[in-house]
């Protein structure tokens, strides 16, 4: 069983998804744009503390630092050169921003990578580290297919 503070930021974690679509109906994008920034920071605290239920804090904080500067530099770089991703930019409608980059981004990476890497686990069982890998780049580029969409708008 998950500890209780894990599974009270999951609780509000999804809540707060859920009051998003109200959060635009009540006070526009404005208001919706926040909600999903404090989604994506009541996620990635919930991914962190599920994460140090299973590996020692160091480890999840290494582990947290590796992901975001690694995020945050493939962002810079391919909003700068257009590779890996083809062309893109950010607005300045999210913020705070580091080199055009909001700080946001690599906290999204962050928040699912741990998630894909699970499905790919249980999809994969056992099996290679290699075939898991592949399977949650897989899992992550689904789900970016779905959000980025949603970011442009």
């Amino acid at each position: 069983m998950l500890p209780l503070a894990v599974q009270v930021l999951i609780a509000l974690w999804v809540l707060q998804m859920i009051f998003v679509p109200i959060l635009k109906w009540m006070g526009g994008a404005r208001a919706e744009r926040v909600g999903i920034e404090v989604g994506v920071l009541l996620q990635t605290t919930a991914v962190l503390a599920l994460l140090a239920t299973a590996w020692p804090l160091p480890r999840v904080l290494v582990a947290a630092v590796i992901v975001v500067v690694l995020g945050w530099l493939v962002e810079f770089t391919g909003s700068r050169t257009g590779l890996p991703f083809g062309s893109y930019h950010y607005t300045s409608r999210l913020r705070p921003q580091l080199g055009g980059v909001p700080l946001l981004i690599p906290l999204a990476w962050l928040m699912m990578l741990p998630p894909s890497w699970a499905v790919a686990t249980l999809i994969t069982g056992d099996g290679s580290r290699w075939l898991t890998a592949l399977v949650a780049g897989l899992a992550f580029t689904a789900w970016d297919f779905f959000l980025d969409p949603q970011m442009v708008h």
